[in-house]
């Protein structure tokens, strides 16, 4: 399979360069979200090495957040701390869920990277890589987004077992994940076969869903990324009982 790396300029889309990865990579992947105007993909490996050999555990917001080191709290954690109180506040159950931080150099334009500890396991928790040689702006929705993943987005068991492909599209059966289909039609105007995923399929589709927050491509500074009842009808379909819809962004 193939997955394209887009470049969005001034809400134009272009593909910038393909590249290939096995289906063995499906699950326990990590999820690479790209700066806005890059792109993003699947890779094999993180690129770096972890620095420093301190460490730092913090109870944010009912979570409980491991820190590879000090740097990591000064450069992050003001938005950790924001992203696990907004999960917090939607998934009203943290019992904390373990999100382990760590950083690594990537001379890429990877902002970060994240993976669940078990494809199975919703509240397993995962750990997020900030690349430190990013450039970004909104570091707060990247964190949110990385964290959507962890809870399954992309990553979780289910979501893999309802993916389908008609002529070189994937999709969401609407099957598995029939109030997430409804969404995808009542609020995106969608008439495909199910709901369109994306990019190495652990995503929305960015050409259908744009700025929604758990879409592939990060948006330039000021764009809002709003988590709508896409990404929370996902959620709960997949086993989040508690989640409160209530939450949702909308899309406009």
């Amino acid at each position: 399979m193939t997955t394209e790396t887009r470049i969005k300029i001034e809400g134009e889309k272009k593909v910038k360069a393909t590249t290939t990865y096995g289906n063995k990579w499906i699950w326990g992947l990590l999820i690479v979200l790209i700066l806005a105007g890059i792109g993003v993909g699947i890779f094999l490996g993180v690129k770096g090495s972890d620095s420093g050999s301190g460490g730092h555990s913090s109870n944010l917001n009912g979570f409980t957040v491991e820190y590879q080191n000090g740097n990591l709290i000064s450069n992050f954690g003001s938005y950790l701390e924001e992203a696990t109180r907004f999960w917090s506040n939607i998934l009203k159950e943290p019992d904390g869920i373990k999100i382990e931080v760590k950083e690594v150099s990537d001379t890429s334009t990877t902002l970060a990277l994240a993976r669940p500890y078990s494809s199975t396991n919703l509240k397993g928790g995962g750990i997020i890589y900030f690349n430190k040689n990013a450039s970004y702006h909104d570091w707060g929705f990247v964190t949110k987004h990385e964290m959507g993943h962890i809870f399954g987005i992309g990553s979780n068991e289910k979501w893999g077992n309802n993916i389908f492909q008609v002529d070189g599209q994937y999709y969401l059966s609407q099957l598995g994940f029939p109030e997430t289909y409804q969404i995808y039609t009542d609020q995106f105007g969608g008439t495909g076969v199910g709901t369109p995923i994306g990019d190495a399929r652990g995503h929305f589709d960015e050409d259908v869903f744009d700025t929604e927050l758990m879409t592939p491509i990060a948006e330039a500074e000021g764009i809002n990324q709003p988590v709508t009842l896409l990404t929370l009808t996902a959620l709960k379909e997949m086993g989040w009982n508690n989640i409160d819809l209530s939450q949702a962004e909308p899309f406009y």
